[in-house]
């Protein structure tokens, strides 16, 4: 299926052993709400996956974490898509009534 990367939004989805997705990477917004983390380009979340795949390696080796997190724990998805959306929609209730994910607030933006 052919997408257009310029009008779609992506997430990262944490994979179970099955290759399941179990839920998407999240963010604080400046009033202390979680929200999942959007990115403008499958591009650029893929390089958040492979940022925070090395920083579980160099955490691993310092004796931080018991286990390394690798890229392959992770995956990028369209937000857009039928189950992702489903998946957002049950992890951030709030959003479901008032909100659809395209006018989930920017969590940099400056409180009113």
């Amino acid at each position: 299926m052919a997408t257009n990367d310029d009008k779609n939004e992506f997430v990262v989805g944490a994979l179970a052993c099955n290759d399941e997705i179990v839920g998407v990477w999240t963010e604080t917004t400046h009033d202390d709400k979680r929200q999942p983390r959007l990115f403008s380009s499958r591009e650029d979340a893929q390089n958040a996956i492979d940022k925070f795949a090395a920083e579980s390696e160099e955490a691993f080796k310092r004796g931080d974490v018991r286990s390394i997190m690798t890229s392959d724990d992770f995956a990028v998805f369209e937000a857009s898509d039928p189950a992702i959306r489903d998946l957002i929609i049950e992890s951030f209730p709030e959003y479901e009534a008032v909100q659809s994910l395209d006018d989930l607030p920017d969590p940099n933006a400056p409180s009113a």
